[in-house]
């Protein structure tokens, strides 16, 4: 023993890289998407820094704790002090930028595409231009943990988007609600909103839904408040291609997702029970 470690141990932590850098912008659904990537980093480096939008690390699950994050927004400047000799992940593509970078002394500079238009599936690209492997079946991971509870009651709908062209009209969310509520007088439904969802919020509330003292509606500030809740009590969750579509696939729990103006074979989420609708009757299963 050495320093506490087993010689396997420091053996396999020789093998590491020394370092990289991930520098993640963009929405939750964008920053959910990389964390295989990041998972995948913390088997191939000794040190993982990740700078990302303050109140994403909150989502962060216990095995990536050992990452160290920092705020995209105030703490950019720290980013050279780590560069040297280590690798950098970025989706900024901005000429300045990248000759501002590749003065840091950097071992390797990888630059992602942030919106893809073309397919595979957005995170099967960014393993790809890593030269990194992921398979489909590892892909379907909960990556978040699997908090799905079978026997919950409660069929969380969250109708908004970070676009309204995203969303599907609020009668295939209001025809859910209404089934699931047909089918147990146990059951329950949760609607969800951001606070960019005012105006979806008010089409609910003067719904005739809102009358059933079974239909709750809440507004979430937090994203740990949320994925909390989330956790806690959805025991399937119908939603648009959004970052809340996202988390709750990655929480394992069971997800419809509906796209409108966006490629599920790009931007699908990622999770073990997540079904695509394309319209309003049928289901896709993809990936």
């Amino acid at each position: 023993m050495i320093g506490g470690k087993a010689g396997s141990e420091l053996d396999i932590n020789q093998t590491l890289l020394p370092r990289i850098i991930i520098v993640r912008g963009g929405g939750v659904g964008d920053f959910l998407l990389t964390l295989p990537v990041i998972f995948e980093s913390l088997s191939r480096y000794r040190e993982v820094i990740l700078f990302t939008k303050s109140s994403y690390p909150e989502l962060l699950p216990q095995d990536l704790q050992k990452v160290r994050t920092f705020d995209l927004d105030s703490e950019l400047e720290k980013l050279p002090s780590f560069a040297k000799g280590g690798d950098l992940i970025t989706f900024w593509k901005d000429s300045s930028w990248v000759r501002e970078v590749e003065g840091y002394g950097l071992r390797r500079l990888h630059l992602l595409e942030s919106r893809p238009s073309d397919e595979p599936h957005v995170t099967q690209a960014m393993f790809k231009k890593l030269d990194w492997r992921i398979s489909s079946e590892t892909l379907r991971s909960a990556w978040l943990g699997d908090h799905w509870n079978p026997s919950s009651e409660t069929l969380w709908i969250h109708p908004g988007s970070g676009s309204s062209q995203k969303n599907a009209p609020f009668s295939i969310f209001e025809k859910r609600a209404k089934e699931w509520l047909a089918r147990r007088t146990d059951n329950t439904v949760v609607f969800s909103f951001g606070e960019a969802d005012q105006a979806l919020k008010i089409i609910v509330l003067e719904s005739d839904l809102c009358s059933d003292p079974r239909v709750q509606t809440r507004t979430y500030r937090s994203l740990r408040a949320f994925r909390d809740s989330l956790s806690e009590c959805a025991g399937s969750f119908v939603g648009n291609d959004s970052g809340p579509s996202h988390l709750a696939a990655m929480l394992g729990i069971p997800t419809d997702v509906f796209f409108r103006s966006t490629n599920p074979m790009i931007w699908k989420p990622l999770g073990p029970r997540v079904r695509v609708y394309l319209d309003e009757s049928g289901a896709n299963r993809i990936l």
